[in-house]
């Protein structure tokens, strides 16, 4: 009896016991496990501060955003008010003023439609002068010449210049490169060259020689003098009560945000109405 019950002890299977190779598994095992937790917890630090940076850069975007848009609530504002101490700044013949809003600075600017030449209506030759002095690209400024023979011609009428690029680069800085010495809307032939910019009023210049100091002692003096009027005869269009104004707002952490809208002007200057808002992308100061 005693022989047997040795005899199963010594025969029993060790349930007690791991062998070397299911040790070496479950070590293996653990240490994937380890791994993979480690791995996950990287990831959702990663996506957790990718999501609060991007939470971050939208927050700022807003606000330049709002703080564009209240520039040009103060434009009109300043443009209403005589006395207003912005005023002399947004001129058309100024080249603009600085306001702060909140944490943002703001540039603000007011150009009158009548400075620009008229892509529609405009000296042909002007409009040559200024795009190919503006567009370095010989072939772009070609192709955007041809576009606008073609919409002089009859063609539909679009709400923006940035239908005269093609449209790879419509998306681009570069769309809005024209913006301050061409027009859709002005419907005049000719230009108020005190409200134009310098690039435009060397275009006239270069189609009207010898009238540089006429030309220079009318922009200083805010007037036309009579010989640049006599010299430029119907080139001259006078100012009429359209403008663009202009807001753009850079926050400290460098986002920044740029809007703009088409304004008509009562009789009487005192108040403004949108015609058209505009998005546009900021460009260096």
């Amino acid at each position: 009896m005693t022989s047997k019950s040795h005899d199963q002890e010594e025969h029993a299977p060790d349930t007690g016991r791991v062998s070397g190779g299911e040790s070496g598994f479950v070590l293996f095992a653990v240490l994937v496990a380890i791994v993979a937790l480690s791995a996950l917890a990287v990831w959702i630090t990663g996506r957790a501060t990718s999501d609060a940076q991007t939470l971050s850069v939208e927050a700022s975007l807003l606000q330049a955003r709002n703080a564009a848009d209240a520039g040009l609530q103060r434009v009109l504002a300043a443009l209403a008010d005589q006395e207003d101490s912005l005023r002399r700044g947004l001129s058309p013949y100024a080249p603009g003023a600085r306001w702060t809003f909140g944490s943002a600075d703001l540039r603000l600017r007011v150009r009158a439609e009548s400075g620009k030449v008229d892509v529609l209506v405009g000296n042909r030759q002007l409009l040559g002068l200024v795009v190919r002095a503006t567009i370095s690209d010989a072939a772009l400024a070609d192709e955007i010449l041809g576009r606008i023979d073609r919409l002089r011609q009859g063609g539909a009428v679009p709400e923006s210049l940035i239908a005269l690029f093609p449209p790879a680069l419509r998306l681009g800085d570069t769309a809005h490169i024209l913006d301050d010495h061409l027009t859709l809307v002005a419907n005049q032939g000719g230009v108020d060259p005190l409200a134009a910019t310098p690039l435009v009023r060397g275009a006239i210049l270069a189609l009207y020689p010898g009238l540089d100091a006429a030309m220079a002692q009318s922009v200083e003096n805010g007037l036309l003098t009579a010989d640049l009027a006599a010299g430029l005869g119907a080139m001259i269009s006078q100012q009429r009560p359209l403008y663009t104004i202009d807001a753009q707002a850079s926050l400290p952490n460098g986002i920044r945000s740029r809007r703009s809208a088409l304004v008509t002007l009562d009789s009487a200057g005192r108040s403004a109405r949108i015609e058209r808002m505009l998005d546009l992308p900021p460009t260096d100061e």
